[in-house]
């Protein structure tokens, strides 16, 4: 199989205020296939990275033996498209919170 050619931040621009004017109902579905099929990769993208970095996170707690839950998640679709709509100037390339990680520490007395 070939592998897909990397994601351009002008393919992404433009995916982005194609997206938005999907979700609002502006252009058909089948103009805007081939930018959903970008957002799906670039939501693709971060998880490899994401969970280096959760794993990071939970080997760097174990070591200081600490109680501790750590959990990650990547942004569903439904979330990316709308907040996509709620803000006409953000583009998928500076949208900062597609995946994240974080540790809940349990207090000690």
């Amino acid at each position: 199989m070939k592998e897909p050619l990397p994601l351009t931040t002008a393919q992404l621009n433009k995916a982005s205020k194609l997206l938005r004017a999907w979700f609002n109902f502006k252009v058909n579905t089948d103009e805007v296939l081939p930018q959903y099929d970008l957002l799906l990769r670039y939501r693709a993208v971060h998880q490899l990275p994401l969970t280096k970095a959760t794993m990071g996170l939970r080997s760097m707690v174990a070591t200081e033996k600490c109680k501790v839950e750590v959990s990650q998640r990547l942004k569903r679709v439904p979330t990316i498209l709308d907040k996509l709509a709620r803000e006409p100037t953000m583009k998928l390339p500076g949208m900062q919170d597609i995946g994240g990680c974080r540790a809940i520490l349990a207090l000690h007395p």
